[in-house]
């Protein structure tokens, strides 16, 4: 009896060793090309690519994609606050993305009153439907400096996003070099054209701050 037990514990021993030595494979697990961290990217729209030179709405593809005009225009006078040779002038409009952005973390905005008009107020929306709803981020910005200014806007929602900026009163501002931050594929490719026809970018009454904001979605 004993001799019989001493063979059923080595037979055990032997097992739990071999389960000790075991180890599971993850398909993801490769020594040679482990995956790669998501990259960050920093994509700028300049209006510089477009032509638009009446308020009428239209909807004018730029170098991320096509945006919607709603009484604006894409101005070159020497009165539109600008970096480089255009700018977006909004007079009582909207300017809205026609396409989403994934992973942004922050976007930054250039904007400044047109000329001698006088003082007014613009609003930031965002929308994580494709353009169906939007929601208001922050308070509304007051436009007092007649050269270009920018703010900052933190958002906190890795998933699909786009921006709608929109005009408040009857006198005119400008909008320049609108920046993209994040990390990932931004789901975008700067200079192809935007085939998707089915979203005008349509607008939807909201408001925003001054400086770093959060959106949560």
């Amino acid at each position: 009896m004993k001799f019989k037990n001493i063979l059923i514990y080595s037979g055990f021993i032997g097992i739990l060793s071999l389960a000790a030595c075991s180890k599971k494979t993850s398909m993801t697990d490769d020594p040679v090309n482990p995956p790669k961290p998501p990259v960050a990217y920093a994509i700028t729209e300049t209006f510089e690519s477009g032509t638009k030179g009446a308020y009428a709405l239209d909807s004018v593809q730029l170098l991320t994609g096509k945006w919607t005009f709603s009484d604006g225009l894409i101005g070159n006078l020497p009165a539109d606050a600008k970096n480089g040779a255009k700018s977006v002038c909004l007079r009582t409009g909207y300017l809205s993305m026609n396409f989403d952005v994934t992973g942004t973390q922050m976007l930054y905005i250039s904007h400044a009153k047109y000329g001698t008009d006088a003082n007014s107020t613009w609003q930031l929306l965002a929308s994580s439907d494709g353009g169906k709803t939007y929601a208001q981020m922050g308070s509304a910005i007051t436009e007092t400096s007649t050269t270009l200014v920018t703010d900052s806007f933190k958002v906190t929602t890795t998933g699909k996003i786009r921006f709608q900026i929109k005009k408040a009163g009857t006198t005119r501002i400008n909008i320049d070099d609108i920046i993209f931050k994040g990390t990932g594929d931004p789901g975008i490719t700067v200079g192809t054209p935007d085939t998707d026809p089915s979203d005008s970018g349509g607008s939807t009454a909201l408001s925003r701050p001054k400086k770093s904001l959060q959106f949560l979605i």
